[in-house]
This record gives C-alpha cells, sequence and structure tokens, in this order.
C-alpha cells in the first residue's frame, strides 16, 4: 500500500524471531526492497520458533559470527549464516550487541565491517 503513495518503506531488525511463515516472508522480500536482518553470533532467539511449526525469516541475514567477522546471505533460512551454528544461547541476546550493531554495522558499515556474501 505504502509503495502506491510513493513510500519507499525500510526495514531493519536485530535479533528478531521468526515472525511469520514462508508467505509472510516472500511478501516482505517482494514489498519492502530495503530490509536487513542482524543476527549476532550463537543468539537463540531468531532461531524460534523453529522451522517444524512451518516459521521462517525473510532475507537478507547479516551475521555476526563468533569470531566476529561478518556473513551475509540472501535468503532468510540460508545454512551459511546463523543456521550453520548449532550452538545457541541466550547470552548472545543483549542491548549491548543491539547497540554496537546500530553504530558499527548499519550506519558505519563502510568503516568497520569486513563481510562475505554467501
Amino acid at each position: 500500500i505504502l509503495n502506491t503513495f510513493g513510500v519507499r518503506p525500510e526495514l531493519v531488525t536485530l535479533a528478531q524471531p521468526r515472525a511469520g511463515n514462508k508467505a509472510l516472508a516472500n511478501y516482505i522480500m517482494e514489498n519492502i526492497p530495503h530490509r536487513y536482518r542482524f543476527v549476532n553470533k550463537q543468539d537463540i532467539v531468531p532461531h524460534l520458533p523453529p522451522t517444524f511449526l512451518n516459521f521462517h525469516h525473510f532475507g537478507p541475514e547479516i551475521w555476526e559470527r563468533p569470531d566476529l567477522s561478518y556473513t551475509i546471505c540472501m535468503d532468510g533460512e540460508s545454512n551459511k549464516c546463523s543456521n550453520s551454528n548449532l550452538w545457541r544461547t541466550p547470552k548472545d541476546h543483549c542491548n549491548e550487541y543491539l547497540d554496537r550493531v546500530m553504530c558499527t554495522c548499519y550506519w558505519n558499515h563502510q568503516e568497520d565491517v569486513v563481510a562475505e556474501i554467501a
């Protein structure tokens, strides 16, 4: 609807749980061209609810790996990003991470982040 009025919506999520099914993820990817989903290391929250309950993320995912490097995956459920890490913990879901990502990765990404495209 917003695109009809010339408004270009943007979406940035930090440590977001899965919010809907594959149809919702596809709708978001088709209708919100500027979207980013950040996942911190081994944060458990982005892996809830589980995919076997038909929940699915939209892409792209920007994953800060445990070694502090970054991987960007265009698919919301790629096994090359945070889904590749089977160890999950609530300790990586914290405000310090959210504050740091907003400063170093989103606003100053050209200076502070080295990423590989997966």
